[in-house]
């Protein structure tokens, strides 16, 4: 390799470095800039900044002869191909995360998505056997590309095809935020990517993804504005936002759901309100798993929650409500919890077009308080009927 081509490595590399390590630094110090799939982004950086020097130092040991020159151009060579498809991976994932909040859903796409990545790992593997198949190093420790090179960049290229699959389908849905950042990160890494994958010697794949980061958690801290840091669901400012983007749309029906926690004050009382903010962010995975690709979770207020459901089956929606008291009742049977979870719900039909708002969250919040009145008085029952048999 000649020095200019060195010289454009080391900088463009450095300079992604460079960017990953301010990045890390300004998540680090400022922790209310941390968002909902905090790890997953963690994770890109950290694979960034690996792909970045394992790129740098695969060129510095390129044509270079020495004690173990070839085992570490075979190493570096890997982790960039393994790196190049990992961070595809959990830009998938962090998609899933951030449109649906379901850490359920997550594991469950998670596990499908995984067997592409395990493609590349195992050719990855295959390769440091000499088979030539992604990569070949000579014995004078020169790097040449394999036949099968390409498969990791179609592997990256369908887990980006997927994120935006994932983006269209809750915008079609009408009931989730868009994801707006998809085309920030998305760009700059196909054409780093495909730049680099058709003139070698050219190093700006890695740099490119470096950028798109920095692009992602500035977009990113914009939407945190609608999202309750505590639970993870939306918030009452999202409630608003989506209301008036059903008006605009012309959508005519949908279902509210308002639920109010049964017996919150007590948690906070009598366990300490840490405890109480463990129980919301319980409750906020809870509702996420619970919910189909047509609804969506926002925290009202305190221990009140709000569900949305884009339907005219109102059948739909008790299902939908029913499956709720089953994970709540499941959570508070395995999770050992000195405290059980319980809803008292309202659900009132809403015309969004012709609708009043005030009107809408007045009768959720009316329907949710008989439910509510009704529950004490069962559970004022239940303890007198206790007393009188002599149950402790």
């Amino acid at each position: 390799m000649n020095t200019v081509n060195m010289t454009e490595v080391v900088f463009v590399n450095g300079l992604g470095v460079l960017l990953m390590l301010m990045l890390m630094l300004s998540r680090h110090q400022n922790k209310s800039a941390r968002y909902y799939g905090d790890g997953l982004v963690n994770a890109m950086i950290a694979m960034t900044l690996a792909g970045c020097l394992a790129e740098t130092a695969s060129f510095l040991v390129d044509g270079r002869v020495f004690l173990f020159s070839r085992q570490l151009n075979y190493l570096f060579n890997s982790i960039c191909f393994i790196g190049t498809s990992s961070v595809g991976y959990l830009w998938c994932l962090f998609v899933e995360l951030r449109v649906y909040h379901s850490v359920l859903r997550l594991r469950r796409r998670g596990l499908i998505l995984l067997l592409p990545l395990a493609a590349v790992w195992v050719l990855c593997l295959l390769n440091l056997g000499g088979t030539g198949l992604l990569f070949f190093v000579s014995r004078e420790n020169i790097y040449s590309r394999g036949t099968w090179v390409v498969i990791p960049y179609l592997v990256l290229f369908f887990y980006y095809a997927d994120s935006l699959i994932t983006a269209r389908r809750s915008r079609r849905n009408t009931l989730h935020l868009r994801f707006y950042p998809m085309y920030y990160f998305i760009l700059p890494c196909i054409v780093g990517t495909v730049i680099q994958g058709l003139v070698y010697g050219i190093s700006i794949g890695w740099t490119t993804v470096a950028v798109a980061m920095i692009f992602i958690h500035i977009q990113t801290q914009s939407m945190n504005v609608m999202v309750d840091a505590l639970s993870g669901l939306y918030n009452r400012r999202f409630l608003d936002e989506i209301l008036d983007r059903l008006r605009r749309r012309g959508i005519r029906t949908i279902y509210g759901v308002m639920l109010d926690v049964n017996g919150f004050k007590q948690i906070n009382d009598n366990y300490g309100h840490a405890e109480g903010d463990q129980a919301i962010r319980h409750i906020g995975q809870l509702l996420s798993d619970a919910l189909s690709g047509n609804s969506t979770a926002i925290r009202y207020a305190g221990d009140e929650f709000v569900l949305l459901i884009h339907t005219e089956d109102e059948e739909e929606v008790k299902t939908l409500i029913e499956r709720i008291h089953k994970a709540a009742e499941a959570f508070s049977r395995q999770n050992r919890k000195p405290y059980p979870l319980s809803f008292s719900v309202g659900c009132v039909r809403y015309d969004c077009v012709s609708g009043d708002r005030e009107e809408f969250l007045t009768a959720m919040d009316e329907r949710m308080y008989e439910a509510k009145k009704a529950y004490y008085a069962l559970t004022e029952n239940e303890r007198r009927r206790r007393q009188d048999d002599g149950e402790p």
